[in-house]
């Protein structure tokens, strides 16, 4: 019995998944609200009724992802910003997840506060523009979008070693 609840429990939570993807794809395509249930319902690939399994609303779907990018950025405060910087070109080049949730992210202002002592506040809020647009950029091309390295992500952030002599 406890084999059976342990299954029906991933399953719930694959859905939950591909619901949220479904959404995160979507907010950052059309937009919060021009998106719907059943816009998200098709996205992930189940009946509408199933995506209100599992969340009352769309605000509680965008409550799910805000919460989610709230806990990856205490994640986040651990690492360094060319940690950073390579861990969000990898991600890019895996899929285009990652561009669309560093799209709709709505934690971008504690993001740049958690890099600030890192890099200061201008440089801070440099880094997450052009990582925000690296991203616009990724969507709008798709394919055809060549992941830059983590270097050029960097430049005008951190100065180089040899550079700071």
């Amino acid at each position: 019995m406890a084999r059976y609840t342990e299954v029906n429990e991933r399953l719930r939570e694959a859905t939950r998944d591909k619901i949220v993807y479904a959404a995160i794809a979507l907010f950052a395509e059309k937009g919060f609200a021009g998106t719907s249930i059943r816009d998200i319902s098709e996205g992930a690939g189940v009946a509408v009724g199933l995506v209100y399994q599992h969340y009352k609303s769309k605000e509680e779907i965008h409550d799910a992802i805000v919460a989610e990018a709230n806990a990856e950025l205490k994640e986040f405060r651990k690492f360094s910003i060319e940690e950073l910087a390579n861990g969000a070109i990898e991600e890019m080049s895996k899929s285009i997840v990652f561009a669309q949730w560093v799209t709709i992210m709505p934690c971008l202002r504690d993001f740049i506060l958690a890099l600030e002592p890192q890099v200061g506040r201008q440089k801070a809020q440099y880094f997450m523009a052009k990582l925000k647009g690296l991203c616009a950029i990724q969507l709008a091309l798709k394919d055809e979008f060549i992941v830059p390295t983590p270097e050029m992500l960097m430049a005008g952030v951190v100065k180089k070693k040899e550079d700071k002599k």
